[in-house]
């Protein structure tokens, strides 16, 4: 379901039942769907939504690290300094490098799931937020 994150079949947080917990938050999410409903909702209350709002593919076997590389990129960068919309950028910029890389290693197939992934982010609120403007402990 497209309004919630969930684990099995039970929802943490969803739409209009907690969502509102995240006020004044910047809300970062690699799960699929994420960016349909549920990233609208926390923006419509919180600050900042980055997602997805489609299927989320995870490489296996000897491409784990890279996807979970791409995966965390804009977090990182967030934390390290740029602001929401740069981290999204570069985000899908390293997507591309990523993508690049596996056509090159004769990778077509795993180079489109990691397209669809690139394809399916969402960036959802204020995106000239930094790491500064949050109270982190």
């Amino acid at each position: 379901e497209v309004d919630r994150l969930s684990a099995n079949g039970s929802f943490y947080i969803k739409s209009g039942i907690n969502s509102h917990l995240f006020n004044n938050c910047f809300f970062y999410s690699m799960s699929c769907y994420t960016g349909i409903e549920l990233g609208i909702s926390i923006t419509d209350e919180g600050l900042s939504f980055i997602g997805y709002n489609n299927v989320a593919w995870a490489l296996l076997d000897g491409y784990m690290q890279l996807s979970i590389d791409c995966d965390n990129f804009g977090i990182k960068k967030f934390i390290n300094g740029s602001t929401i919309a740069e981290a999204f950028q570069l985000m899908q910029e390293n997507f591309t490098t990523a993508i690049d890389y596996l056509e090159n290693q004769g990778e077509a197939f795993l180079a489109s799931k990691l397209r669809k992934n690139r394809d399916a982010l969402v960036l959802y609120g204020n995106g000239s937020l930094t790491i500064n403007d949050f109270h982190v402990n």
